[in-house]
């Protein structure tokens, strides 16, 4: 016999896992969420460099703090 879960509970048992998590300060979580937000920020700036002008090597090694 298959179960099936509605999307909205499926979104309510997730969120409660993540702050679980959060709650717990588990720091492999911590990290992989902290990533996940660098990737999206470094994404929409990729995507609004298309829309613009060229950006200098030298401005993004500023902005990333000399990486």
């Amino acid at each position: 016999m298959n179960k099936v879960i509605s999307d909205k509970k499926m979104k309510l048992m997730l969120k409660e896992i993540i702050i679980d998590f959060i709650h717990e300060k588990n720091e492999d979580f911590y990290e992989l969420l902290v990533s996940a937000f660098e990737d999206a920020g470094m994404f929409k700036a990729i995507e609004e460099g298309r829309k613009k002008s060229y950006v200098s090597e030298k401005d993004v090694d500023y902005i990333l703090g000399g990486l």
